[in-house]
């Protein structure tokens, strides 16, 4: 019998210990740092409870699950071991979602098509619209100077001299006329198409659109926010899409 009193006693000291040993742990504290990139929009689930954005805080001693998102990128689910009367940092990066980059793909793309549709036929239209004036000036040069001659001719006496305007003169001011009005009439004619492809460029580039994006991770945490939150009761009744 003494024996058994014994063992109960000690049974029983064992337990208190125990006790108050869980309890002192579950009292001690430690800090947890979040040092999560990127920290813009940046919030977090914690314990499946407490939806925060403190990038500190003080939690009891053990295990806690945290939860992190941050806009168009990949949710985090993390366990950390808080110890007590110690700081830990948490540092992590939350990569972009693949839906995220092929948006930013796309944007891209679609800047770079309204650029080719607007900005290069707009600047072929200038490039060949001042040919076409340069050559057109030319030409007006070109004319007037063989009026000039022509006027000229009846008025002429000396006969070396109406013999070199009519031989020579006058066949190299016609044959400059005749490349200045070629000249003009080639360019006036690219700026022209240029000026339709400008047109059908603005047209087009128009009609370029960007792609809707939806944050799906965002679904995914609200969701994850929202069912850790509610009444497991609910859980069997609703269903959320999260993908």
């Amino acid at each position: 019998m003494i024996r058994i009193g014994e063992i109960a006693v000690s049974m029983v000291g064992w337990c208190l210990a125990l006790l108050i040993s869980n309890g002192s742990y579950a009292q001690s504290k430690g800090e947890v740092r979040i040092a999560v990139q990127p920290q813009r929009g940046l919030e977090y689930l914690l314990d499946g409870k407490e939806r925060l954005v403190n990038l500190g805080l003080m939690l009891p001693a053990g295990p806690h699950r945290f939860v992190f998102y941050a806009p168009d990128r990949m949710l985090l689910d993390t366990t950390v071991m808080v110890i007590s009367d110690s700081t830990i940092m948490l540092r992590k990066v939350l990569p972009p979602t693949p839906e995220y980059v092929s948006f930013r793909r796309s944007i891209k793309r679609n800047a770079q098509g309204r650029f080719f549709f607007r900005v290069i036929p707009l600047a072929l239209t200038a490039v060949t619209t001042g040919f076409a004036v340069a050559a057109n000036r030319d030409r007006l040069e070109a004319d007037k100077a063989l009026t000039e001659a022509e006027e000229s001719y009846g008025t002429l006496r000396t006969p070396s001299v109406i013999s070199d305007l009519k031989d020579r003169k006058l066949i190299q001011l016609q044959t400059e006329y005749d490349k200045a009005r070629s000249r003009t009439i080639f360019y006036t004619s690219l700026a022209t198409v240029a000026s339709i492809a400008t047109v059908i460029g603005f047209i087009k580039a128009a009609s370029i659109k960007d792609q809707e994006y939806h944050d799906l991770e965002k679904v995914r945490f609200d969701a994850m926010a929202w069912i850790d939150g509610s009444d497991p009761g609910c859980m069997a009744t609703i269903t959320i899409p999260l993908r």
